[in-house]
């Protein structure tokens, strides 16, 4: 009987390509552990350098805030109470915040429209509670002042979770772990600085906006 040969064409899938921030062509195939490019360390380093701001920014408002509220008027129990709004606001703002971020189908990126919307927020929220006895007088101010607060726990948080989720999308699976080595470096560098600018004045609160 005849044999009969059937020639397969074998043909092989590469994995999309995703355009990377520097305006190169990045390969994702971290999935399944295919070769691609691979983001230098001190790249991805001055990517996560921002997270030493934000550090000083948790630095300074998280001792401050009860004795700002203070200045304002607000009783001592209540003051020093007020701080639970960092815990409280990052433990439901953080998963909300990626979960949306992840979500994101803008052509600018998944995280960087979110980031943006952090930023504009916490400095406009920033501004609104460090001016709050400019705004009003008497003991309206620490009503607005204390809400305030809070708000811009959120902001913060809207900043720095997608932040930090974007490192994390541009590491290699090699890169994740020393990256947030780095992550934990920059916030004991940002503490750090930030009770060293707080040493400046013996009450900080009271040269807020000068």
């Amino acid at each position: 009987p005849a044999v009969t040969f059937v020639a397969q064409t074998n043909t092989i899938s590469r994995p999309p390509l995703l355009p990377s921030m520097g305006g190169e062509v990045a390969v994702a195939s971290k999935a399944k552990g295919a070769p691609g490019a691979v983001w230098p360390l001190w790249k991805l380093i001055l990517i996560a350098l921002p997270q030493l701001g934000v550090q000083v920014l948790w630095c300074f408002i998280g001792p401050n805030s009860a004795p700002y509220m203070l200045h304002l008027g607000m009783g001592h129990a209540l003051a020093t109470l007020n701080n639970v709004a960092g815990p409280i606001t990052g433990f439901f703002t953080g998963p909300i915040v990626g979960a949306t971020s992840d979500s994101c189908t803008s052509k600018y990126g998944r995280r960087r429209p979110v980031i943006l919307a952090g930023l504009a927020s916490t400095w406009v929220a920033g501004m609104l509670f460090s001016s709050a006895e400019h705004f009003f007088e008497g003991s309206t101010a620490v009503y607005f002042a204390a809400p305030m607060y809070w708000i811009m726990d959120v902001t913060i948080n809207i900043l720095q979770t997608p932040h930090r989720a974007l490192v994390a999308d541009l590491a290699s699976d090699e890169q994740q772990v020393p990256m947030q080595v780095v992550f934990v470096f920059f916030m004991a560098v940002g503490n750090f600085l930030g009770f060293s600018i707080m040493q400046i004045y013996d009450v900080p609160v009271e040269h807020m906006l000068e």
